[in-house]
């Protein structure tokens, strides 16, 4: 069948080479050298196309299912994004786009540290405190960030707004001009601090989701009362008060949001179909209780075409809860309020990209900058915002840098999160424990839906959960405490105990898991 017909099936290039790796399978590029990883079925379904066998034939024969041909058209799209499918060109003309996209991407890093010595040159230019900071100091590149000083969230509470807000820039009037809206963080990682968010920045929800939707599509935010600015203990905040803009809607928050009311979220549901919103921006903690309320109660489930998660680490028990309930993809991004929004986003293979016309991320150990595949403290240079760049900032978070993630979004830089520095725990040989090393251990079980891991001393551990209702622990419990000892050690003491709502944080958030033995980390 001729490829340019409408009905042509995808082919793969045959000069591909294929490795077994982790269950799956590697599959290198040997002419632009590049590695990307599929899980066993996605590389089964890759190895069959050959140009000849439909999708629904794919699905049916390989995933049992011929109603998961949207499944194998979504992988084929990402395989053709990746260069891998025959194109029907010459092999001469495939190596000369792979030298095209060799020198695009040398220009992008070219570009890279562009922005970064202008950033740095701006900052220093508008703003007082890297005024003096930085005196005497430049930059050219990305690893030249490497020679300056870090900023701390001390910092900015010190020299905000006069140390690091331009002279002459009036922040009631870009208010007032609904041009931004002056910010609280919710102190989750250390004390609350005050920011200028600039409202006029758009990040576009196809960035983060699929399937990629328009720009202006509206958003609906359901996170904290405190980072959606909404603390009203008189009751709920007015429509219009919660307006941001005319395509962002923060739905009213509770403080108490694993026992929602049935009125509230009847609420909910009317300021979404008013709103007509169809991408919701959520906190995972607080949007997997809305999913259980509207369970609950019985109630239709918002139709949404995406979510995005942020505000804080994104649990796989609650990315899967809202996922299974609303039948779309759940992507988190990573960012915050001091940064000014979303940094990075995340991709099909669950790890993130920095967003790289936005910030440069570096992960840091002992003042130095670490290597792919080892844990670091994250510090973040700001390119755009109008107002206020910040120049390696600690946001007292945790991440891993991958040297190559494989997916559509490989040119930026990619990441795994590990979770905040604040709360880190200590198995009992004194080794570090991130909240996502924890996390990881509940992936497959599916007794619980919300829960905290507290240190108690060096050996006691205290694991609170809230049990899934028609669902029986015995086993997944005893499979969960072997997990856990296997991570904090076999003399490890695990206290588990039900409970009927989580304790709260003075941020309104809820930790996975949490330091109560000692002083939390101040650095990593």
């Amino acid at each position: 069948m001729p490829r340019n017909s409408k009905f042509a099936q995808p082919k793969l290039r045959s000069d591909l080479q294929f490795t077994e790796s982790n269950g799956g399978a590697l599959v290198k590029d040997p002419i632009s050298l590049r590695q990307f990883s599929f899980d066993e079925m996605q590389a089964e379904v890759l190895l069959h196309l050959d140009g000849l066998t439909s999708s629904v034939e794919l699905a049916e024969g390989i995933l049992g299912d011929p109603e998961q041909a949207s499944a194998v058209i979504a992988l084929t799209g990402k395989a053709e994004a990746l260069g891998l499918l025959d194109s029907g060109f010459p092999i001469e003309n495939m190596q000369l786009r792979a030298q095209q996209a060799k020198a695009m991407r040398e220009s992008a890093a070219v570009q890279r540290d562009l922005r970064v010595a202008q950033s740095v040159a701006w900052a220093k230019e508008n703003l007082p405190f890297y005024r003096a900071r930085l005196e005497g100091l430049s930059v050219e590149s990305v690893t030249g960030l490497q020679h300056l000083p870090f900023t701390t969230k001390q910092d900015i509470r010190e020299n905000f707004p006069l140390g690091l807000m331009p002279s002459g820039v009036d922040i009631e009037k870009l208010v007032e001009q609904g041009k931004a809206v002056l910010s609280t963080t919710s102190g989750s990682t250390g004390g609350r601090l005050q920011y200028v968010f600039d409202l006029q920045r758009k990040v576009p929800a196809s960035l983060a989701l699929e399937p990629a939707f328009s720009e202006d599509e509206k958003i609906i935010v359901f996170t904290t009362p405190i980072c959606s600015g909404q603390v009203c203990h008189r009751g709920g905040v007015p429509f219009e008060e919660r307006l941001m803009g005319e395509h962002r809607l923060n739905l009213n928050s509770s403080e108490r949001v694993m026992r929602l009311s049935r009125a509230h979220v009847e609420e909910c549901i009317a300021d979404i179909a008013r709103h007509q919103g169809r991408v919701m921006y959520v906190d995972p903690v607080y949007m997997a209780a809305l999913v259980r309320a509207f369970q609950r109660f019985d109630l239709p489930l918002p139709d949404v075409l995406g979510v995005r998660t942020g505000f804080e680490y994104p649990c796989l028990i609650h990315k899967e809860i809202i996922g299974e309930a609303l039948g779309v993809p759940v992507r988190p991004s990573y960012g915050a309020t001091d940064l000014g929004g979303p940094s990075a986003i995340s991709c099909e293979n669950g790890r993130y990209h920095a967003i790289e016309n936005s910030v440069v991320i570096e992960f840091v150990k002992d003042g130095k900058v670490v290597a792919p595949g080892e844990i670091g403290a994250m510090a973040v240079t700001s390119l755009r915002h109008p107002y206020t760049r910040l120049i390696r900032y600690l946001v007292g978070d945790l991440g891993r840098p991958i040297a190559s993630c494989g997916c559509v979004w490989d040119d930026w830089p990619a990441f795994e999160i590990e979770g905040r520095l604040q709360d880190v725990l200590f198995a009992t040989d004194g080794s570090r424990v991130t909240t996502k090393a924890v996390d990881d251990l509940t992936r497959g079980l599916k007794w619980i839906d919300f829960y905290e891991l507290a240190q108690k001393s060096e050996v006691r551990f205290h694991f609170q959960a809230m049990r899934r209702e028609g669902t029986d622990a015995a086993a997944d419990e005893e499979v969960f405490v072997e997990r856990l000892k296997g991570l904090l050690g076999a003399n490890a003491e695990i206290r588990i105990q039900y409970v009927r709502e989580l304790p709260i944080e003075q941020s309104l958030k809820y930790p996975l898991t949490k330091q109560r033995s000692r002083e939390p980390l101040k650095e990593w």
